[in-house]
């Protein structure tokens, strides 16, 4: 199983979105300086506050917290895992250009180094079923443009319902916690049918 750095933030990071990382605390340096010599990934996890628990919009429930894992910042269980493109080191710190690359779940968090290591599980990213799931990825859409988001027809990944599920889950103004369910979600499929939700409401 790997073990990778994590990032605890109050941020939720998604599969192909871009993220810009301002390093300067002593800890998060070691950690970037160790990643890029290793060439791994840092993890991103939405750090977990109280009132996390319990089921957000379209019924994505939350998961079970990790039973003896209570460290300085307790994470989420799922994250996405983000790969520095970039890294430019200005004084004392480092600015750093990452891209969300996998999601994660977390199986064991340590405190051994100064900065939180975890054991992760690489998760899948199913669509679930094909043709419903294109058809949110359109409709979903349609109602971006509508409420004024821009929409590249043209473009490759309107048509993959995977990339338009993290994509809207990203860029909509929804709060953390629901947007950690969306990525939590098993499939394109629920993830989509949870945005389509939450647009008619929001909006």
């Amino acid at each position: 199983m790997p073990r990778i750095p994590i990032f605890p933030l109050d941020v939720v990071l998604f599969p192909g979105e871009p993220f810009g990382l301002h390093v300067f605390e002593e800890r998060y340096l070691l950690m970037t300086e160790e990643c890029l010599a290793e060439n791994l990934p840092i993890g991103v996890v939405l750090i977990r506050r109280e009132g996390s628990e319990g089921p957000r919009f379209g019924g994505i429930p939350a998961p079970e917290a990790p039973e003896d894992d209570r460290v300085e910042f307790e994470p989420e269980q799922v994250g996405t895992a983000a790969r520095i493109v970039k890294a430019e080191k200005v004084g004392d710190r480092y600015l750093l250009d990452t891209v969300g690359t996998h999601r994660f779940r977390i199986k064991r968090v340590y405190s051994e180094k100064p900065y939180q290591e975890a054991d992760v599980e690489w998760l899948a990213e199913p669509a679930g079923d094909i043709a419903a799931a294109a058809r949110l990825a359109g409709e979903v859409l349609e109602k971006v443009e509508s409420v004024g988001g821009q929409v590249d027809w043209d473009s490759p990944s309107t048509h993959d319902p995977i990339a338009v599920s993290h994509v809207v889950a990203s860029r909509l103004p929804f709060d953390l916690l629901t947007k950690q369910r969306l990525l939590e979600a098993e499939d394109a499929e629920r993830r989509l049918e949870a945005e389509s939700e939450m647009l008619d409401v929001v909006f």
